[in-house]
């Protein structure tokens, strides 16, 4: 993750930020539900949803459809660079950009494996 303004580099697993203005800091961790748009809006007649972007930034596009191709294969974007003080270890158990959904709940946390989606869904 990265912030455009000013520009710092966040690790997504820990929320810490390993370089720029904001090294050393960590974000507020918040809870969330994963639901679909019908039921949210059903839940929420009256909330409010984001706007459409400014133009100049795809987000038709999947930035990370290479995740799904090719889960095996580890990103450059994936580990902290070289001097940031952030030790990294890469665990054998999942592939390198295999997607999980973290829980923490207090102290302890863990980490699911989400099953690969098909072509098409």
């Amino acid at each position: 993750m990265f912030d455009r303004e000013p520009i710092s580099l966040w690790q997504q697993v820990t929320g810490n930020a390993f370089s720029g203005e904001f090294r050393g800091q960590s974000l507020t961790r918040l809870p969330v539900q994963k639901v679909s748009f019908g039921p949210w809006k059903a839940a929420h007649p009256n909330g409010k949803i984001m706007e459409e972007p400014l133009p100049g930034f795809d987000y038709g596009r999947d930035r990370y459809a290479s995740y799904g191709r090719d889960p095996g294969t580890e990103s450059k974007f994936f580990r902290p660079p070289q001097g940031s003080g952030t030790d990294v270890r890469t665990d054998p158990r999942l592939p390198p950009k295999w997607r999980v959904t973290g829980v923490q709940v207090g102290p302890r946390a863990v980490a699911f494996p989400v099953p690969p989606v098909a072509a098409g869904q």
